[in-house]
This record gives C-alpha cells, sequence and structure tokens, in this order.
C-alpha cells in the first residue's frame, strides 16, 4: 500500500480539499507532520516575516497548536490509530 505524506500548512479551506482529494483517491492518511522551515530559506523567510516576497500578501501558516490540531483532526478523524489516542 502507497503511503501518503501530507505536512500541515495552508488554511482550513486548504485541509478540507486535501480531504476530499483523499477521500476521492482513496489515500488514507496515518501521520502528518508540523511544518517548521529551515533557516536561510526562503520558506523560513515567508515563514519569520509573514509575508510572501513576490506578492507581499500573507501566506497561510499554521504557527499555533490550535490552528494545527484543527488541521490535524480533519484529516486524521477516520484513522482508527487516531481515534483510540483521542478517543474522538
Amino acid at each position: 500500500m502507497h503511503q501518503s505524506y501530507f505536512s500541515i500548512g495552508g488554511t482550513r479551506a486548504d485541509m478540507q480539499a486535501v480531504n476530499r482529494f483523499a477521500q476521492k483517491h482513496n489515500l488514507r492518511v496515518e501521520q502528518m507532520q508540523n511544518f517548521i522551515p529551515l533557516p536561510m530559506t526562503l520558506a523560513g523567510i515567508m515563514y519569520a516575516t509573514g509575508l510572501d516576497p513576490w506578492t507581499r500578501q500573507p501566506p497561510a501558516i499554521s504557527k499555533n497548536q490550535l490552528e494545527r490540531t484543527v488541521q490535524r483532526k480533519a484529516l486524521l478523524k477516520k484513522t482508527p490509530n487516531y481515534r483510540k489516542r483521542n478517543n474522538s
């Protein structure tokens, strides 16, 4: 079985779109990883400044635990191991 890999980031709408895609293609998300960019990279600059250097608009960045938890629940709530661990 092919394992899918998703990193937490983006908006709730982005996570819902990923969830719909996974369901449509019978993908089961079992693990997620918080995205913390490396220093001295473009992603690190965007994470630290809160701005996209080309558009000068704020990218969707999940920096606090609540945002990350909501996103994680959106994708993992149907996973048996997640339900056992979180009693949901």
